[in-house]
C-alpha cells in the first residue's frame, strides 16, 4: 500500500515512524561501530609491532626465531637494531618480533610489517628464507634482507659476515694466551658448513702460532640445549682439553661451564665476558649495526640495490669480544696485528696449503677459498678431531 505526504505525517505522529526511526539509527549505530572497529583492529595491528607509518622515518622491522634476551644468535641481531636507531634515530625507526617460529607465521608477521608501513624487513633465522620470499613477492615496494640463507629477487637479498676471519683472530689469541697447551676443544650444535668454517679459522689461527695444536669437536645435535652443551664442555674438561671455543645459538652455558671447570673459553654472536670472569679469552663476535646502517643509509638514498651483503673485518661487520684477564698486552697487540693483515688483504684465513683431517688437500698453495666455498664448506682441517670428513 502506497503512502502520501500527509499519511507520513500522521505515521510520525501516531509513533510508528518513531519506530522506523529507531530501527535506522540503531543500524547506522552498529555500523558506525563495525567500521570504527575494524579501523582500531588495523590501528592495533600497527600498534602491536610499534611501526609509525607516518614518522617520515625508514620504518625497519627484524624477525627472530628466539629471544632477544638469549645472549647469542637473537640478543646480537637485537644489538645491532638497537645501535643502528641510536645512531640514525632521526633517520630511521625500528621494531622487533620476538620467537616466530620457521613456518607460515614468519610470513604473516613479515606480511603485517609491511601492511603496517614497514620499507625494510630483516629476516634473522636460516629457516626463514622461503617465507622471506614468499612474503617479498606479495610486497614489491618493501625490501627484506635475510641473514645467511640465499635469497633473490629484485627486492630480496641475502646478507652476512665473514665471521671466520673473527674466528682465526681467536685462535691466534687462543694459542698465545694458552701457551704450550696442544688441545683445544670445540662444541658445535651440527657438523654443516657454518660449523666447519668456524672450527677450520679457529684451528688455523691457532696453528700459525703452534702447528701441533689440535682441536677435539663434540656436537650437541641442537642449536640450544643448555644442558648438552654443559655435559660437552665438561666431557671435554674431564679428557684435558684447556681451551673450549663453542658455537650454538647461545654460547652462555658452555662459557658459565669452562669458567667453573677452570678451564679457559671462547664465546661466538657476543661478548660473553662478565659470565666467565678469569677463564673468558674473547670471543668472535657480530656487528650487524654497522651492516643495517649502510642497508638503511642506502635505501633513503634511493641508491639501494637488492643484491647480496657480505663484509667482515674491513668492513666492520664483525669482530672480536673483550679480552679476559689473562690474555696479556703482546697477545693483544698481536691480535690488532692480524685484524690489520686481514682487513688489508695481506692475510687470508683460508690461504693454502690446506689439507683436511684425513689427509687430503683442500687448498692448493698459492690459493685461497673464495666466498661461495667457504659457504658451502664440507670438510674439517688437519688437526680436527672426533669428527669426520666428508
Amino acid at each position: 500500500m502506497r503512502m502520501n505526504i500527509a499519511d507520513r505525517k500522521t505515521t510520525y505522529v501516531n509513533g510508528v515512524g518513531l519506530r522506523w526511526f529507531g530501527a535506522v539509527l540503531l543500524l547506522v549505530l552498529l555500523v558506525t561501530t563495525f567500521c570504527t572497529l575494524c579501523s582500531s583492529t588495523s590501528a592495533a595491528g600497527a600498534a602491536e609491532f610499534g611501526i609509525q607509518k607516518d614518522s617520515g622515518k625508514l620504518e625497519i622491522g627484524f624477525v627472530t626465531v628466539g629471544p632477544v634476551s638469549d645472549w647469542g644468535w637473537n640478543y646480537q641481531h637485537n644489538q645491532g637494531r638497537l645501535g643502528l636507531e641510536a645512531r640514525m634515530g632521526g633517520q630511521a625507526h625500528t621494531v622487533i618480533v620476538e620467537n616466530i617460529p620457521e613456518n607460515a607465521d614468519a610470513e604473516r608477521v613479515m606480511e603485517r610489517m609491511a601492511d603496517a608501513g614497514a620499507k625494510l624487513i630483516v629476516s634473522t633465522s636460516y629457516g626463514y628464507a622461503d617465507f622471506c620470499m614468499k612474503a617479498a613477492k606479495k610486497n614489491p615496494g618493501v625490501q627484506f634482507i635475510q641473514a645467511q640463507a640465499p635469497v633473490e629477487g629484485s627486492n630480496a637479498a641475502t646478507f652476512n659476515g665473514a665471521i671466520w676471519e673473527a674466528s682465526y683472530v681467536a685462535g691466534v689469541v687462543a694459542a698465545k694466551t694458552a701457551k704450550g697447551v696442544k688441545r683445544f676443544g670445540f662444541v658445535g650444535a651440527h657438523p654443516i658448513p657454518p660449523i666447519n668454517w668456524t672450527v677450520n679459522a679457529f684451528i688455523l689461527g691457532a696453528q700459525s702460532v703452534d702447528p701441533q695444536i689440535t682441536v677435539d669437536v663434540v656436537y650437541t645435535n641442537s642449536w640450544y640445549n643448555p644442558a648438552a652443551e654443559t655435559e660437552a664442555v665438561k666431557s671435554l674438561a674431564a679428557k684435558g682439553v684447556k681451551l673450549v671455543y663453542a658455537l650454538v645459538d647461545s654460547t652462555l652455558a658452555a662459557v658459565k661451564a669452562a669458567e667453573r671447570e677452570g678451564i679457559f673459553c671462547i664465546s661466538h654472536h657476543a661478548d660473553l665476558s662478565e659470565f666467565a670472569p678469569t677463564k673468558y679469552v674473547t670471543g668472535a663476535v657480530w656487528k650487524w649495526s654497522k651492516l643495517y646502517e649502510d642497508v638503511a643509509k642506502q635505501i633513503i638514498a634511493g641508491t639501494y640495490q637488492a643484491k647480496p651483503i657480505a663484509g667482515g673485518l674491513k668492513e666492520g661487520y664483525v669482530g672480536l669480544a673483550s679480552f679476559g684477564p689473562a690474555v696479556n698486552g703482546e697477545t693483544q697487540k698481536k691480535a690488532r696485528q692480524v685484524i690489520a693483515e686481514i682487513a688489508s688483504g695481506k692475510r687470508k684465513v683460508f690461504a693454502g696449503p690446506i689439507y683436511d683431517n684425513g689427509g687430503k688437500l683442500r687448498v692448493a698453495k698459492g690459493t685461497t677459498l673464495n666466498v661461495g666455498e667457504i659457504v658451502s664448506m664440507g670438510w674439517l682441517a688437519k688437526g680436527v678431531r672426533g669428527a669426520p670428513t666428508k
